[in-house]
């Protein structure tokens, strides 16, 4: 992939990019959230693709991951301040969506 430089770019295609939004909404209505319940909240996306979502989106400083080393392991995700920051824009495009759709747009 080449290199992206403008900012906005980088953005746009780090949070929009199929599912990356969808789960930062879901965090952001949930909370902490283990990955079962992630996924169970999230229809339609295979466990491996939430996965590597989760992980990019890690990578990124969107989400945080809390391993807690017990039988079995319990790893948990939540936004962090940088995901908190997206929250605004993602609800705005839900609120829009649930207009729509009630709109009869969608």
């Amino acid at each position: 992939m080449q290199s992206i430089k403008c900012p906005v770019e980088a953005f746009l295609h780090l949070i929009f990019q199929k599912w990356s939004a969808y789960i930062i909404h879901t965090l952001y209505i949930k909370g902490e959230i283990r990955f079962g319940e992630l996924k169970r909240n999230i229809p339609n996306i295979s466990q491996k693709v939430l996965t590597a979502k989760l992980r990019d989106l890690e990578n990124a400083s969107i989400i945080n991951r809390q391993y807690k080393p017990s039988i079995p392991p319990q790893v948990s995700y939540s936004l962090s301040e940088h995901g908190k920051d997206i929250v605004p824009i993602i609800q705005q495009i839900s609120d829009i969506a649930h207009k729509w759709r009630d709109d009869k747009k969608l």
